[in-house]
């Protein structure tokens, strides 16, 4: 996601308008996050990208019948 984050070898730091995001609804101060914690974050977000396809797929066949 560009712009979202700023990398470091250690930590993944949220870029300042995803902290103003998360303040501006309520949630608390997002991050830092490891490598790690990133990549299945972008993991768990794509599989529900394509779940979510899936579903529209689907019911634009079942509308289009």
């Amino acid at each position: 996601m560009p712009g979202m984050v700023n990398d470091t070898p250690e930590f993944i730091y949220p870029s300042q308008a995803v902290k103003d995001f998360a303040a501006a609804v309520g949630l608390p101060e997002p991050g830092p996050w490891t490598r790690e914690e990133w990549d299945a974050f972008e993991a768990e977000q794509d599989a529900a990208d394509a779940r979510l396809a899936e579903i529209i797929a689907r019911r634009n066949a079942k509308n289009a019948a």
